[in-house]
């Protein structure tokens, strides 16, 4: 009954690390996506250490029918509180998605070129493990049955690439990192037929 009640009615989903756990772990698994729950320690990269004050920097990909459209470095910041929340005080680096390399940067929604309080440069960035990163946030998107989604994946010292979470409605501040337009990108890849 509440399946007809929910006929034609779009649902907002928020895949979080419970609800992953408890319903999409034996998915994901078979579909080679490594599962990290928050409550699991994340041991930050050593490329990526130096970049913050504390707390792990994660990558959003937007992805959309099977193709990566846009990514984002955020990293954590003292303001933050060591989390990698850009609406929190975190930073936003835009990702050239051909190299895995931070290209543009925004703070508070203002473009920036460090790292505040540091001379550390935000663009330039070379992610250790992208097309490991690309690859699991398609994966992920693809087991949890959603044809448009934001991954979160944190990179591991140890294990690489970890999922922290899938979002059905991502935010759009990966639009100001990357200086593009969400719309453009989506246009380009619409109808597109992907085989993998």
């Amino acid at each position: 009954h509440e399946q007809e009640m929910l006929t034609g009615v779009a649902v907002d989903a928020v895949f979080d690390s419970v609800s992953v756990a408890t319903t999409f772990k034996d998915r994901l698994s078979k579909a080679g996506v490594i599962f990290c729950s928050f409550s699991e320690a994340v041991k930050n990269h050593p490329e990526l250490k130096h970049y913050c004050v504390r707390g792990i920097p994660d990558v959003r990909i937007l992805v959309y029918n099977t193709i990566p459209l846009m990514a984002m470095l955020r990293l954590p910041t003292a303001e933050s509180r060591g989390k990698a929340n850009v609406h929190a005080g975190g930073i936003g680096a835009g990702i050239d998605l051909a190299q895995g390399i931070t290209t543009t940067a925004v703070h508070h929604g203002h473009l920036i070129e460090t790292i505040p309080g540091t001379q550390l440069p935000v663009g330039g960035i070379k992610l250790p493990h992208w097309r490991d990163i690309l690859l699991i946030a398609v994966k992920a998107t693809e087991a949890l049955g959603l044809r448009y989604a934001g991954a979160d994946i944190a990179i591991d010292r140890d294990e690489g690439p970890v999922v922290l979470e899938v979002n059905a409605r991502p935010g759009l501040d990966i639009q100001l990192a990357n200086m593009a337009a969400l719309r453009s990108r989506l246009k380009r890849v619409e109808g597109l037929t992907i085989n993998t």
